[in-house]
């Protein structure tokens, strides 16, 4: 019984002192300046302002407009005068394909249809043709 309560000892006050060194570590740290969260108070995704923080990359912020899908993006294709880009989204969560013809200008979809593909969709080299 009295091993038992030594080694139970022992534990605590390694645990304890452990617990204590990483406590000490952080609040230095934070006081020092370095910043500990990467991200500040961000969390990974969209945020208010059209912005999107990236798991990578601090903050992406859209060049013009962010058009929002239902479903996760597989691939795109801009056409040949950039005044349409297709994307075509599928996957996780209503695993039906689907293409979306999106106006570069306004970030509004203009025509959407079923797909059965699920790679990037491709214009041809005058425009004239989407293969998808």
């Amino acid at each position: 019984m009295l091993i038992r309560s030594v080694r139970h000892r022992r534990w605590l006050i390694a645990r304890t002192t452990a617990a204590a060194v990483v406590a000490g570590g952080v609040a230095t740290a934070a006081a020092s300046g370095v910043q500990v969260n990467p991200f500040g108070a961000s969390r990974v995704g969209p945020q208010a302002a059209g912005a999107c923080v990236a798991a990578d990359e601090p903050v992406i912020a859209p060049y013009r407009q962010r058009t929002q899908f239902t479903d996760q993006p597989i691939g795109e294709a801009v056409g040949s005068d950039g005044a349409r880009v297709a994307v075509q989204t599928g996957g996780l969560k209503f695993r039906t394909p689907s293409v979306n013809i999106v106006d570069a200008g306004t970030g509004a979809v203009a025509q959407s249809f079923g797909s059965t593909g699920v790679a990037a969709p491709t214009y041809s080299a005058d425009g004239s043709a989407l293969y998808a």
